[in-house]
């Protein structure tokens, strides 16, 4: 199979690994610095009563309303995060315990006789928030409608540092209320965020991508324009990509919300644009969310997301990759020097950036196919009323080119990767660097491979049998 890349398919990914270089990430095998944890996320959606207990010790026993996590992975486990949805209108009587698969027991919640609020939607986690103190009674009701998880709490520093056991097996989730004055609620759902210690590793040499606005790096525009994305989607080779969903919840949306914006944001000209006032009744319910859609699955997706910062406010994003309706796997990149931090799968900020700059940019790195994107950007917790907030949505970049080993008089023979499912032979395509691309004498273009000792993917044709050629025969 043959596939032949325009020059500007090839120099937009040219300028995207500038780019990438800029925001300082490492080109060699295109993956991204510093290194981070791969997220392994597991959903409880059963809904259960909460039962009275009278001691602590109980509420980690059988009495307790008991929800569980099957992991099948097996992983050094690195942070934990739970998100959990409940519905009691006098929540300061939960109590809340997770226990691992080796008997480790971790108190996520704790009853307290102050907090008289109800419901909690909450994502607790170790992290060391920059930019506020997030604590778990926040002084006002949380609404249980989505999104699910949407405030962040922090729990002690070193409340969980990592062990050395396998996390694969059952993880307990026990609940109950430690007060016997009545007030009975309920579990809603409940969400499990592992981090292993490894770090993503890519499976292809070289990446290709999608230019949301050709020409405007090389000439940016004297003024900014916003138009709707293409119902049709944008094009790249044989990929497709299409906005399938754009939903904002109770925030006011700006003129120019949910639009593709030639100017430039996190140091790339031409992208897409959320952004909304969050100056709502209930900050804790404004969510923008958008979906996106591959005509094919693409496989080692890096999606990028730009500008996302903290001024008056500080913006929460959340990514999912889903593959026949499964979530999948993935790391978040940063650059050099991060102006946020990771909760699990939440990214929060905590400085500044300005148009040009990278460092509010971040990158979700997949480690297996994907067929749609779904994205949410919420209001963070240091709220100021700002007049409009908003982040935009790189061309997010995926396996490129697989070449052949066609001798030069053939000219440049390959394909464009897409989930790497349709082969020859044992070995699946490794895809090889954009630059050179060229055919050789030599016809070894396909030889380049990840990493140094990997394997080449020239298992299609072994060898050929002996045949003997006779005029007139049919073969």
């Amino acid at each position: 199979m043959s596939f032949s890349s325009d020059s500007m398919s090839l120099k937009f990914v040219t300028d995207r690994l500038a780019r990438l270089a800029l925001a300082g990430l490492a080109i060699a095998g295109f993956s991204s610095a510093p290194a981070r944890a791969i997220v392994y996320t597991y959903e409880n959606t059963t809904a259960g009563n909460i039962p009275e207990l009278g001691t602590d010790a109980a509420c980690n026993g059988v009495t307790a309303l008991v929800r569980t996590f099957t992991v099948p992975d097996s992983f050094t486990v690195s942070t934990i995060a739970l998100g959990l949805n409940i519905t009691h209108t006098d929540r300061g009587q939960v109590r809340a315990i997770l226990n691992s698969p080796t008997g480790t027991s971790l108190v996520f919640l704790t009853q307290d006789a102050g907090d008289g609020n109800a419901n909690y939607d909450v994502y607790l986690s170790p992290l060391s928030d920059g930019g506020g103190t997030n604590p778990v009674n926040d002084g006002d009701d949380d609404p249980v409608s989505e999104p699910y998880y949407h405030r962040l709490v922090n729990i002690a520093s070193g409340f969980y540092t990592g062990n050395a056991s396998a996390s694969g097996g059952v993880w307990t989730l026990r609940v109950c209320d430690r007060d016997n004055a009545g007030g009975l609620g309920t579990l809603n759902r409940a969400r499990l965020v592992l981090t292993s210690a490894a770090a993503f590793t890519p499976v292809c040499s070289s990446r290709t991508g999608f230019d949301f606005c050709p020409g405007c790096a090389a000439s940016p525009p004297a003024a900014a324009t916003s138009t709707a994305f293409p119902g049709g989607g944008v094009t790249n080779g044989n990929v497709t990509l299409t906005l399938t969903n754009s939903t904002l919840t109770d925030g006011t949306p700006s003129a120019r919300n949910f639009s593709r914006v030639n100017t430039q944001t996190g140091g790339e000209f031409g992208y897409y644009v959320t952004e909304f006032d969050a100056d709502a009744t209930e900050v804790e319910l404004v969510r923008s969310e958008t979906s996106w859609a591959f005509s094919v699955p693409v496989n080692d997706l890096q999606w990028v997301q730009l500008d996302e910062d903290r001024s008056s406010w500080e913006d929460y994003v959340r990514v999912r990759g889903l593959r026949n309706g499964n979530e999948v796997r993935y790391s978040i990149s940063t650059s050099a020097v991060p102006s946020y931090q990771i909760s699990g799968e939440l990214l929060e900020t905590d400085s500044d950036s300005t148009p040009p700059d990278t460092f509010g940019n971040a990158f979700w790195n997949f480690d297996s196919a994907v067929s749609s994107i779904r994205s949410e950007y919420w209001a963070g917790d240091d709220f100021n009323n700002p007049n409009q907030q908003f982040i935009g949505y790189g061309s997010g970049l995926y396996c490129a080119y697989d070449f052949g080993d066609a001798p030069l008089t053939y000219g440049s023979a390959g394909q464009l990767l897409g989930d790497r499912t349709l082969y020859l032979g044992a070995v699946p395509p490794d895809g090889e660097a954009v630059t050179p691309a060229a055919p050789n004498a030599a016809a070894t273009t396909d030889d380049i491979t990840v990493a140094s000792g990997s394997i080449d993917d020239e298992d299609g044709v072994p060898s050929f049998p002996n045949t003997t050629i006779v005029a007139g025969g049919t073969y």
